[in-house]
């Protein structure tokens, strides 16, 4: 499979899978997906990595760009936007 592949692939299901989270829902996610995607670095399977953490980068712009997180951006921010922060430094 090509990058190309695991790329689309990768960015097709998330688009699926993450039609009607919450934001939170969202940022966990992603974290769970760049742990899966260490993991997978650790054990060689590079490819299932990259998906993984494509996945992850995915979830964190679906973040961003949802009403709940552009709500809060306008403010002085609130749980999803120290969520995501959290997410961004961690990850």
């Amino acid at each position: 499979m090509s990058v190309a592949e695991i790329k689309a692939k990768a960015k097709e299901g998330v688009n699926k899978e993450a039609r009607g989270v919450s934001a939170i829902a969202l940022i966990r996610a992603a974290g769970s997906q760049i742990h899966a995607a260490k993991g997978h670095e650790a054990n060689g399977d590079l490819r299932s990595a990259l998906g993984s953490y494509i996945k992850a980068a995915t979830l964190a712009k679906l973040t961003m760009d949802s009403p709940e997180y552009l709500q809060e951006s306008k403010g002085k921010g609130g749980v999803i936007r120290k969520e995501l922060n959290e997410f961004l430094e961690v990850s």
